[in-house]
């Protein structure tokens, strides 16, 4: 406990000394003493008075930016006796490598000086200072002549030390895989060697959790134009002028606009006038002093932001800030925080006597004007530009030429992108595998696919032998058949008011992620990422009882072949309030048994629909314009519908606490002034003092298609996809005796036992049901007409191989329904399969009959 409070102790007087040291510790004391020394101040007031002070002129906040900045960017207090060289690098082969990288480095540079007979530093003499005076005012330095001076070393170079870089207390073994025996240890494949404590994918999911698809992403989610919200906030982040905020605002993205002034609070930049002052005086040691470095920076500028077709229009004000850079002693105190040194040399008269140099401590590599060049984009002020450079350099940069184990070092940024691009290349290899299997499988799927093509290519020839009076029964049951009332429905979203998940306004809408299981689809909250994205023309809102219709409305979309994504996502949502249809559902259908309609939220009311209706925090995803609909700056929590939230911001999917959301609302008039009880469906609901459990109406299923005009009626069965055909084919269709082909919109087969044989006095009649909607209709139905025409007509041989044929090809289409590709494949075979049916059910019923007659006279013989 002693040792901890020392270390506290020792953390506050350093950021006192750090804020004493800073412009801001010298326009804070000169503010606090104006204020002091007005008349009316007591002294005994003063300790009462200053903190007041600082918090009603902004001094406060500033100060809070220059703690919080330190402590992001020094080492949190360690133990009294723990050695200042394990502080800045804990490995001690670490610390190692980089003095060899040091002394390469300090080689290089004297090796250059002795080669080149030019010193490491020099007064310029007066003509010299006027003519490079001269040359910054004009930005003309591409004229200075730099010879054959070359980078002390290159990034590459650095990169072998990176890689040849190895623990003495680790011995590395590669492991053969293929040993069922060795699959227990570690690899070492990549390049670096080291082995470093290195965050997990799930680690990194966390951390960067903020980059998910679920928040708003500038430059992503605002294609179609800015966020007006969202620039909003960003200007209110200036103005709070508190850097915690700004950098929890950059984490979502920032409008080119708005960026200088939001990067320079989170990177806690202040610009006062005495910082124009301190970079005149570095200007003037520049124009005093020739080093060697500067020759480095001059060359490295023109080999590469120079020589860069975004960057070469910047290339004088980067050298300006650079050779700033160089004489900037400021820049030594980040040394306390990275295992390199500053180099030293010895001065010309005193050679027990050493400097720092150059004076900043950091000799420059090829590419290192890269890290100035992009910021020339954003801020044309050189000396704003030499600050943000100072700022990111001392917090980011430096990692990024040192070695170091730091989490943001380069050599840990290495190690993770290996292990990184090892994973990919694992997941590659399985995808490879995967497309391999799929190939094989499609080529075998082809052949199949081909096979079956000729076999039914086959039939269809037979089928064409068959007679005119297919061709009349074709036209027939053409004529009866509703063509157009077809088609397919999906199921998007099922809300269940009392299943313990809350399906509120913003939760999956706008997102469309998938939630439940398709196992659960009708029974529980749910929503299908795939069918949240197709294009759709219809909906129909269906109240269901455990997946039994029981009421249902349909609607026709005003804008076609959008999506439910599209329609509830962020670029939709602001403003919001979309009346989405027109002219009220196309149908609706309400069971007989129907209960609870007097106040449900879309059976009760009339009218269109309304998405995403926003009215200040308030928002509910669908409800009918029947209904009340708030206006936009009411606050009277009384629009009803499904997917409701009181406490959001409606425009931007952002929930405001969890006390408000709830899945469904009856309609009620209960203005938040007037009523206190909100009258709602189940329990699924936030604790909101007035939002009151109900009893539960019904599941409610959102259904979406591209072209089907009408839904099942109330008493059908729902499933996850509902094809339509033509219904309409229920009128008998005469043809020679008493014969009837009927079509049967139930997807069940339960319609085997309707395919039946009756006798009526002189006449009989064959029922058949041919279902072409699910999989097991023309099975179904096939079997079952053979098997009833064997009982009737057994003794026939004739007829008996036809019967046998009728149930062996019902049985082949059943088994291999999934190689018809398409269910317009499938629904042709199926019609072509039950014209055959009806012609030869018909001459078998009239042979059947001659049979008879025979027999009958036979006995009056």
């Amino acid at each position: 406990m002693v040792a901890g409070s020392q270390s506290n102790e020792g953390l506050v007087k350093d950021i006192i000394n750090v804020i004493q040291a800073s412009d801001l510790g010298w326009t804070l004391k000169r503010a606090v003493q104006d204020e002091l020394s007005k008349s009316f101040v007591n002294v005994k007031d003063i300790k009462r008075l200053v903190p007041v002070f600082m918090k009603e002129s902004g001094w406060d906040i500033k100060v809070r930016n220059v703690v919080f900045m330190y402590l992001m960017t020094h080492t949190p207090p360690s133990h009294p006796i723990t050695p200042p060289e394990t502080l800045k690098e804990p490995m001690s082969f670490i610390r190692n490598a980089q003095a060899r990288w040091e002394k390469r480095i300090l080689k290089s540079i004297n090796t250059m000086c002795t080669e080149k007979n030019i010193p490491l530093a020099r007064m310029r003499t007066i003509r010299e200072q006027a003519d490079f005076t001269q040359k910054w005012k004009d930005m003309a330095f591409s004229d200075e002549n730099m010879g054959d001076i070359r980078p002390v070393y290159a990034p590459k170079d650095f990169m072998e030390v990176l890689t040849s870089l190895s623990s003495p207390n680790y011995t590395a073994k590669i492991y053969d895989y293929s040993d069922v025996n060795e699959r227990s240890g570690t690899s070492v494949w990549g390049l670096i060697q080291v082995r470093l404590h290195l965050k997990t994918t799930q680690q990194l999911r966390v951390l960067f959790s903020n980059l998910s698809t679920h928040h708003f992403q500038t430059g992503a989610d605002d294609i179609e134009g800015p966020n007006p919200e969202w620039q909003r906030l960003g200007v209110k982040t200036v103005q709070l002028g508190y850097t915690p905020t700004a950098q929890r605002y950059l984490q979502q993205g920032c409008y080119p606009t708005q960026r200088g002034d939001i990067w320079l609070l989170a990177l806690g930049v202040d610009n006062s006038p005495l910082s124009y002052q301190y970079y005149n005086q570095l200007k003037a040691s520049v124009f005093k002093y020739e080093l060697l470095v500067d020759r480095l920076f001059l060359q490295d500028v023109r080999l590469t932001a120079g020589n860069h077709e975004a960057y070469f229009v910047f290339e004088d004000l980067v050298v300006q800030i650079l050779l700033c850079f160089s004489r900037d002693t400021q820049f030594l105190d980040h040394f306390k925080r990275t295992s390199a040194s500053p180099p030293h040399a010895y001065t010309r008269n005193n050679m027990d006597h050493t400097v720092v140099y150059p004076p900043n401590g950091i000799i420059p590599f090829h590419g290192f004007s890269l890290f100035l060049a992009p910021m020339c984009f954003i801020w044309s002020d050189p000396v704003i530009l030499y600050n943000v450079f100072k700022a990111l350099y001392t917090r980011f940069f430096f990692r990024l030429h040192s070695l170091s184990s730091h989490p943001q070092a380069l050599l840990s940024c290495s190690a993770l992108a290996g292990k990184s691009g090892k994973q990919i290349k694992a997941l590659q290899a399985e995808i490879g595998a995967i497309k391999d299997e799929l190939k094989t499988m499609g080529e075998t799927q082809e052949s199949r696919h081909a096979a079956l093509l000729e076999k039914i290519e086959a039939l269809q020839g037979e089928l064409s032998k068959v007679g005119a009076g297919q061709d009349k029964l074709n036209e027939l049951v053409a004529s009866k058949c509703d063509k157009e009332n077809s088609g397919t429905w999906y199921l998007g979203m099922n809300i269940n008011p009392a299943d313990g998940h809350i399906f509120g306004y913003t939760v999956g809408w706008a997102t469309g992620v998938d939630i439940g299981s398709a196992d659960e689809a009708l029974t529980k909250d749910y929503l299908s990422a795939n069918v949240w994205v197709k294009p759709a023309n219809y909906i129909a809102i269906v109240r269901h009882q455990q997946g039994v219709v029981d009421a249902v409305k349909v609607f026709k979309f005003r804008t076609s072949a959008e999506s439910l994504l599209t329609r509830f996502g962020l670029p939709n949502m602001n403003p919001g309030r979309q009346i989405v249809t027109s002219g009220g559902p196309i149908q609706e259908s309400v069971a007989d048994t129907a209960e609870n309609l007097e106040d449900d939220p879309i059976f009760s009311v009339g009218g269109d629909l309304a998405f995403n209706w926003a009215y200040t925090d308030n928002g509910c995803r669908i409800a009918l314009t029947g209904g009340h609909l708030s206006e936009v700056n009411a606050n009277d929590d009384n629009t009803h519908g499904l997917g409701n939230n009181y406490a959001c911001n409606p425009l931007t999917n952002t929930p405001n606490g969890a006390d408000w959301p709830h899945d469904i609302s009856n309609i009620q008039d209960c203005p938040l002034q007037s009523c206190r009880e909100v009258r709602l469906q189940g329990t699924d609901h936030g604790p909101g003092h007035h939002l009151k459990s109900g009893p539960v109406y019904g599941n409610y299923a959102i259904y979406v298609s591209w072209d089907a005009e009408s839904f099942p009626q109330p008493g059908a069965t729902l499933s996850a996809e509902i094809g339509l055909l033509p219904r309409d084919c229920t009128t008998p269709v005469a043809l020679g005796q008493n014969y009837w082909l009927q079509h049967s919109g139930d997807s069940s087969c339960v319609s085997c036992s309707s395919l039946r044989f009756q006798t009526q006095q002189s006449y009989g009649s064959i029922c058949v049901f041919v279902q072409c909607i699910g999989i097991s209709g023309v099975w179904c139905a096939m079997v079952g007409f053979a098997y009833r025409m064997w009982v009737h007509s057994p003794a026939d041989p004739v007829l008996s191989n036809k019967l046998i044929v009728f149930a062996t090809f019902g049985s082949y289409i059943w088994a291999n329904f999934h190689y018809f590709k398409t269910e317009s494949n499938f629904t042709t075979i199926c019609h072509l399969v039950a014209t055959w049916l009806g012609y030869e059910a018909n001459n078998i019923w009239i042979k059947s009959h001659q049979q008879r007659d025979e027999r009958q006279k036979g006995k009056t013989k």
